[in-house]
């Protein structure tokens, strides 16, 4: 099943409301019926059969080409391509594309034939190359997966600065060394203990406020309160010392 875009203004046009009820069913019917370069074999038998009207190859060129020209006939007038199809549908193609070698294919088949009109030079892109590694030392986003209305997707993480860390902290409530913040989740590479990356380091900080973690606990555990307090309560609270 073809599915492409159209021109839905092409009713407000001048041109178009000014053609006869059978032109306007017959470049609809061009437009959805062309190949992927834009490029229909003439059948105008089959054409007025489906759109139910008589139709005919020189209707068409009289009236497609008021004003400015919109068609050309290929191949001795066997083939008719719609000039400017391919920008329409696609802002740019580039070989290398899966999709897009299938409309090179077709715009080299037509290219032997007479008559046929290239795409512009500014909706032609490079050939696709092959993705480089990253060079040592350059910056690189985390890419994390995350859930978007039950589609998975990846979200790039950004790293906080140290005064990114302590800012949001001051704005929680929360008294905390944004650098340390840094150095700790730096040193485990951005995840946690199973390897899980981090996706949001705002939720850390309010971990640690739960937690009350002033500088992440040693390997997990809570710190010590300053004064020489007892630990602060938390998830390893429920551990007794039996006698």
């Amino acid at each position: 099943m073809r599915k492409r875009f159209i021109d839905a203004d092409r009713w407000d046009d001048p041109w178009f409301r000014g053609l006869p009820a059978n032109i306007k069913l017959l470049w609809s019917y061009l437009c959805d019926y062309c190949d992927y370069a834009g490029v229909w074999k003439c059948d105008w038998g089959m054409a007025s059969f489906r759109i139910g009207v008589t139709v005919s190859q020189q209707e068409a060129l009289e009236n497609f080409n008021i004003g400015k020209e919109r068609v050309v006939l290929l191949e001795d007038g066997n083939y008719m391509q719609v000039i400017g199809f391919i920008e329409f549908q696609n802002k740019h193609i580039r070989r290398g594309n899966k999709f897009h070698d299938s409309i090179f294919e077709l715009i080299d088949a037509h290219g032997k034939r007479g008559g046929f009109v290239a795409p512009s030079e500014r909706s032609m892109m490079p050939p696709s190359r092959p993705q480089e590694a990253p060079s040592l030392g350059a910056k690189v986003m985390v890419q994390v997966p995350v859930m978007v209305k039950g589609q998975l997707k990846a979200k790039a993480f950004m790293k906080p600065t140290p005064e990114e860390v302590s800012c949001y902290a001051k704005a929680i409530g929360f008294d905390i060394d944004g650098g340390h913040f840094c150095d700790y989740y730096e040193a485990r590479g951005w995840q946690f203990k199973r390897g899980q990356a981090v996706s949001s380091w705002k939720a850390c900080v309010r971990t640690w406020k739960a937690k009350n973690y002033p500088n992440g606990g040693v390997y997990g555990k809570p710190t010590a309160v300053a004064g020489g307090a007892a630990p602060v309560p938390g998830k390893y609270d429920h551990l007794t010392k039996t006698g």
